[in-house]
């Protein structure tokens, strides 16, 4: 759909014509999902009340996919931390093969199984059956499809041509764009095949973006984000690996590579349509840092290192000193339309 058909129905249409609209977008990164977790605990408690009535369109993927399903449903975000700390172990255990006697490397069979997380969402607190019609605030959730061959964003209903997701369970939706090829095993639901949304868009910031402009009908300069990393890092190749290297070599590296180059291709181009209406609250991990804070290490060093940086990062840019941060502080979201939901 063109940029004039979305202006014709105009799903965003707020009562002050000069209203600005905000953007929560949520990177992937695993366990270092909690740092993100911290940080949205943090502007939880500035904001006085549900994070998601200062946001008009939240977008996470794969772990971001949780926290802002969780925010979507107006969970308390400052229970999200907990998720890591008290439930990491369980979701991040190693299958074994060979009857028990080895950890499973990836190679063979995906690292770990996707129970443990689906039956810590499905508790009554958390997303439980909820579908994307029970949601309040405009959410969009990127996956591969990998039955089609493409990717595909799960939507609540805000523009009229949408029809179909709403009756789909956000749980389905989270574990398709959090199923990581090597770490967890394809999600399949309505006959249809997923994987880690963070392949096409580890950020969802640009995505996000496309979707206030062209389907909401949002004109670029009132657009505004708050984007949350997940203290990603630089990959880079070992320079004794040799250039003939093979999937033996290359192992999980060929996922997360793709997935932080991306990631930074991605927010540089957002960065082009929104320029300075960004607040970017990531931090990028240190040499000596990195062998601790990977996507699935859970012990105590790595949350000591995702609580500790989130702690830095809040303390050096939610302040009143930063403007766009004012602003943000100010900001309440409209409530917005959804259509073509089930009576």
């Amino acid at each position: 759909m063109g940029q004039v058909e979305a202006q014709k129905h105009k799903p965003w249409n707020p009562k002050d014509p000069e209203k600005e609209f905000w953007i929560l977008s949520l990177s992937g990164g695993g366990y270092r999902g909690l740092f993100s977790a911290e940080i949205l605990k943090a502007l939880e408690r500035v904001a006085g009340g549900p994070l998601a009535n200062k946001f008009d369109l939240i977008a996470g993927t794969s772990v971001g996919s949780i926290l802002a399903s969780a925010v979507a449903k107006e969970l308390p975000a400052s229970e999200l931390p907990s998720l890591f700390t008290e439930h990491g172990e369980d979701i991040f255990a190693a299958r074994r093969l060979l009857g028990g006697l080895i950890k499973s490397p990836g190679f063979f069979a995906s690292r770990y199984r996707a129970d443990a997380l689906k039956k810590l969402l499905s508790r009554e607190d958390l997303l439980s059956s909820s579908t994307f019609d029970d949601l309040h605030h405009r959410l969009i959730i990127p996956t591969v499809n990998l039955s089609k061959g493409g990717p595909q964003y799960f939507k609540t209903q805000h523009h009229p041509r949408f029809t179909q997701d709403g009756r789909r369970k956000v749980i389905d939706a989270v574990l398709a764009s959090s199923a990581a090829p090597i770490y967890f095993p394809v999600h399949k639901f309505d006959n249809n095949r997923y994987a880690d949304g963070g392949l096409i868009a580890n950020s969802p910031l640009l995505a996000a973006i496309h979707e206030a402009v062209y389907i909401l009908g949002v004109t670029p300069e009132k657009i505004n984000a708050v984007s949350v990393g997940t203290m990603g890092g630089h990959l880079t190749i070992d320079p004794k690996m040799k250039l003939e290297a093979g999937l033996k070599q290359w192992g999980v590296n060929l996922v997360l590579m793709q997935m932080t180059a991306q990631e930074a291709m991605q927010d540089f181009m957002a960065g082009h349509v929104i320029e300075s209406r960004l607040i970017n609250l990531d931090k990028r991990q240190s040499k000596e840092q990195s062998g601790r804070i990977s996507l699935d290490s859970v012990d105590h060093n790595a949350q000591e290192v995702l609580q500790g940086s989130a702690s830095t990062v809040v303390q050096e840019k939610l302040h009143d000193d930063n403007i766009l941060f004012k602003k943000w502080k100010e900001h309440l979201a409209e409530k917005p339309i959804f259509f073509n939901q089930e009576s």
